[in-house]
């Protein structure tokens, strides 16, 4: 179940709840006075609700503030049904967080997508290209861990802000790793497969390639690296 599922689980018992503790107080409160026609806001306040439930009248009264004792016990009971609750959603968000693949797996997962990847080389570079037809470097990226059920954005720039960074000493197979021109931009990308080398799609003369990191263009425009988390 996911956390979404365990909030609208929650707020449906909830619900459910109030309506019954309103059910049980009810009927040991007597009517309440409605006053007379002309009295006013005072008088209004004091009128009684009333709801019909299966055809018959029930009324619900709202207590003065010299009769605290049924406020206070609804009041609590209210106050744990919101403590419980909360609890519901943070064991929701839990949930959702241990989705994340462990370690080991994680890197099977990418090792397996980095030998998917090799297999495209020599496939063709087509600007907005996202598919065995034709990709450019973040289409290319995209598909790739797409097969791993991660969608990532299609754009280098965008990519750059997914995961987190890597330092380029500790680069692992699967990392994306990011190149541009100029000392804040971000225009080209590539997934790391190891021995300092990467996979991309290059450029139209050249479609996908493997290339090294330590080669003079790569090497003086590296802007970074980013691991991307993959669910189990």
């Amino acid at each position: 179940m996911t956390g979404t599922d365990h909030r609208v689980a929650r707020a449906c018992v909830f619900t459910l709840t109030l309506s019954l503790i309103a059910s049980a107080i009810t009927p040991g409160i007597p009517r309440a006075d409605p006053g007379p026609p002309d009295a006013g806001r005072e008088g209004a306040a004091a009128r009684p609700a009333e709801a019909r439930v299966d055809g018959e009248t029930a009324t619900l009264v709202l207590k003065p503030a010299d009769e605290p004792e049924a406020d206070e016990i609804t009041g609590a009971l209210i106050m744990r049904l919101v403590s419980e609750a909360k609890a519901g959603d943070a064991v929701g968000l839990e949930s959702e967080e241990n989705d994340e693949a462990p370690p080991e797996l994680a890197a099977r997962l990418k090792s397996h997508a980095v030998q998917q990847a090799l297999k495209l080389r020599g496939s063709r570079y087509r600007y907005g290209g996202t598919s065995r037809g034709g990709f450019d470097c973040s289409g290319f990226t995209r598909y790739v861990y797409a097969r791993l059920g991660v969608s990532l954005p299609h754009s280098s720039s965008a990519q750059f802000r997914c995961g987190t960074a890597v330092p380029r000493a500790q680069l692992k197979p699967g990392d994306l790793v990011f190149f541009g021109r100029g000392r804040r931009y971000v225009g080209h990308v590539g997934i790391y497969v190891g021995e300092n080398r990467f996979v991309h799609a290059s450029n139209p003369s050249r479609g996908v390639v493997v290339d090294s990191l330590g080669g003079a263009y790569y090497a003086r425009t590296y802007r970074g690296a980013r691991r991307i988390r993959v669910k189990k």
